[in-house]
């Protein structure tokens, strides 16, 4: 550049610098409308340069900034002035400090002077307003001073970072805050757990008019059985429940079914006019008349199934020996599975017993009646008495095999897949394995004075040599008698107590203790407080085994020496237990299957008298079966030996009836015409010989 140039360019430099002072004092008027607390206000008029270190390496300034001017783009940043710039000067309306990148690639620069200092306080010329509008005076929004809004919290420096450029800020808290009641109900969310649950539907007419009559049949005395009716209550009281046999006002084909196989309750050796079953309701029936016809469904359906599980008579009333609880179907589980069936008859049906005997006896029992139906029929010229006879035999018979359908409803529903058989009037063990018989001896059982019981347990214990202890029953009805008529002594001609004892092969203790027979005056002494023991041996009434199957008529099954009564048609020699023929066998049998035992290691265990506990304990199952159908059909009839198919049969018609004739032997008195008289026969002393017969030898 020529030097006249630059001489000119050197003068207006100090012009301008002369005039200065006339362009701070035109720009006064504006500073003097500023309040103190915004010019002092570090934020508000304050540069970058006029910070302290700790201004500007506050975090949370750098923070604010990004969130107060999010609009704010790269370029903008690139074009920051090379030469320090005013603070004031380069902030609009609304805007904060500049950004910190700003600051830190800015060169600090000199110290101002005190001159300096005032000018950078002053407003800048260039943010007048724009030519031909009059300029304005500065107003609080103008300056850099903090908004009095609720602050918004400024997020960490990983958020900023990685939030995008140019978008929008998060939306404040009253943002977010639930509408209010003033809210437009037509906008506002509705809480779901604050709706109103609806209103249940009304009860049925019928259903309310079944209750309050099944009420008043628990108040009064009813003739119903107080499960059923329980249940009935409790099924029919469940929301929304309509009734389940009515469709209008006729029955639905669901009650059909079930009332058409409630009346073939005979082929069933049931009686169906125990069963009370209601009449079509009429075409005008009222709602009390369908609620009654409804409930006197359910209970027959009931009634029915609970005879079909578990018998008409209850076991221990039809007589002492019968100790089985049969197992009885749930009412209200009942009424859930008509409910929820089409085919109630088929429920119905399946609450018989499933055992193949139990339907052999029913196929013969449809024979027997079909029979007997054609006999009553027959309008033939035969004899009047052998036709009575025909018909008094056919009706025996069907009674027997109803008595027998009865008692197989008695026992359980599940025999098991291996068990032992024991049938009191075929007087015969057999062992079942998934239904095959892989073994069957005789057996001697109860005499009808001290019968069998009627039992099924489970066997525990098989006891190799065994000692015998005398049970109470025989303590009491047979021993006693003997020891009170003991006394021994020089001028007494009754036997010692030691030498019935000894007669006996018994030993006496009390406590645990052994003592002196002939030291206790059996006539006061209590024999229950002493304990009778055969020990093992050639003579002990249980043999060379016992199987054990603990129970409170304390029977069991074992040996015996008195080998000869197995030849014998009538067994019926016991007080109670059961004596096997081959009792040997019958435990290798057992043993194999539960311990795989081979016959070996069982005669190993007899010989060592050992006392084996099984694995898992083995079914007993104690029956009584006068009639037993084989594959072809045949009945093979049973003696009745203590006489129960009439007991039977009379707890089941609710009155007494003889069912045939009893197996049980009886002597028949001789009567004579004329009166003899005797001598009568002096009375033999007894003597110690007299005693040497064992009443013990048939044992339990």
């Amino acid at each position: 550049m020529p030097k006249p140039y630059q001489s000119l360019l050197y003068a207006l430099s100090i012009c301008c610098w002369l005039a200065m002072p006339a362009l701070d004092a035109s720009a006064q008027p504006v500073i003097a409308n500023v309040p103190d607390d915004a010019v002092a206000s570090p934020s508000a008029g304050t540069s970058t340069r006029d910070r302290s270190p700790a201004q500007q390496a506050d975090p949370a300034d750098e923070d604010d900034d990004q969130t107060a001017a999010p609009e704010a783009s790269q370029a903008d940043e690139d074009k920051a002035p090379t030469e320090p710039t005013d603070a004031a000067t380069n902030v609009k309306t609304g805007d904060e400090d500049p950004p910190l990148k700003d600051k830190a690639e800015t060169k600090d620069p000199e110290p101002a002077t005190e001159e300096q200092k005032a000018t950078d306080n002053k407003a800048d010329p260039d943010d007048a307003a724009p030519t031909g509008e009059t300029a304005k005076p500065a107003s609080h929004a103008s300056l850099d001073k903090e908004p009095e809004a609720p602050q918004v919290k400024a997020p960490k420096k990983e958020e900023a970072a990685s939030k995008p450029e140019g978008s929008e800020p998060a939306p404040s808290d009253a943002a977010k805050a639930p509408a209010t009641a003033h809210s437009d109900p037509a906008t506002t969310p509705v809480d779901a757990a604050a709706a109103v649950d609806p209103a249940p539907p009304p009860p049925n007419p019928i259903v309310s008019a079944l209750l309050e009559k099944l009420e008043t049949e628990t108040k009064q005395k009813s003739k119903f059985n107080p499960a059923d009716v329980e249940a009935l209550k409790s099924f029919y009281s469940a929301p929304g429940r309509e009734p389940i046999w009515l469709k209008g006002t006729a029955f639905n084909p669901r009650a059909k079914k079930a009332i058409a196989e409630v009346r073939q309750a005979d082929d069933w050796g049931l009686k169906a006019s125990d069963y009370k079953l209601p009449l079509p309701p009429a075409a005008t029936a009222s709602d009390a008349d369908l609620a009654a016809a409804e409930i006197k469904l359910s209970l027959a359906a009931l009634e029915y199934a609970r005879d079909a599980a578990g018998g008409r008579a209850k076991p221990s009333r039809v007589s002492r020996l019968f100790d089985q609880n049969p197992e009885l179907p749930d009412p209200t589980k009942l009424m859930w599975s008509f409910s929820n069936s089409a085919r109630p008859d088929k429920l119905l049906r399946g609450q018989h017993p499933k055992h193949p005997q139990f339907e052999k006896l029913r196929q013969a029992l449809l024979v027997e009646r079909k029979a007997s139906q054609e006999d009553s029929k027959s309008t033939s010229s035969a004899n009047k008495d052998k036709k009575t006879k025909t018909r008094r035999k056919s009706k025996a018979s069907i009674h027997r095999l109803i008595a027998n359908m009865e008692r197989w409803r008695w026992l359980p529903r599940d025999l098991g897949d291996f068990y032992v058989w024991d049938d009191v009037p075929e007087q015969t063990t057999s062992v079942i394995d998934h239904g095959k018989v892989v073994l069957k001896e005789k057996i001697v059982v109860g005499k009808p004075s001290t019968p069998t019981p009627i039992f099924s347990d489970k066997m525990e214990l098989i006891i190799f040599h065994p000692s015998w202890g005398v049970p109470p029953g025989m303590k009491r009805n047979e021993l006693l008698p003997q020891l009170r008529n003991t006394g021994g002594g020089w001028f007494s001609s009754k036997p010692l107590a030691s030498s019935v004892l000894r007669s006996h092969g018994l030993h006496v203790t009390r406590g645990g203790v052994r003592i002196n027979p002939d030291s206790i005056d059996w006539t006061t002494a209590n024999i229950n407080n002493y304990h009778f023991t055969q020990p093992p041996g050639s003579t002990n009434v249980l043999g060379v085994v016992k199987f054990r199957f603990p129970n409170r008529h304390n029977v069991y099954m074992h040996d015996t020496p008195e080998r000869h009564l197995f030849s014998k048609r009538d067994r019926t020699f016991s007080h109670g237990c059961m004596r096997v023929q081959n009792p040997v066998h019958l435990a290798e049998v057992l043993l194999a299957h539960d311990k795989g035992w081979s016959k070996g290691q069982v005669q190993s265990a007899k010989r060592r008298g050992s006392s084996i506990k099984l694995s898992n304990p083995i079914p007993v199952h104690i029956a009584y079966v006068t009639v037993h159908i084989d594959d072809d059909g045949k009945q093979d009839i049973r003696p009745d030996i203590y006489g129960l198919d009439s007991k039977v049969v009379s707890a089941i018609e609710g009155r007494r009836v003889r069912v045939g004739s009893s197996g049980i032997k009886t002597s028949k008195r001789k009567t004579q015409t004329r009166r003899v008289y005797r001598k009568k026969k002096k009375k033999k002393k007894r003597t110690v010989a007299d005693w040497e017969f064992n009443p013990f030898r048939y044992g339990n």
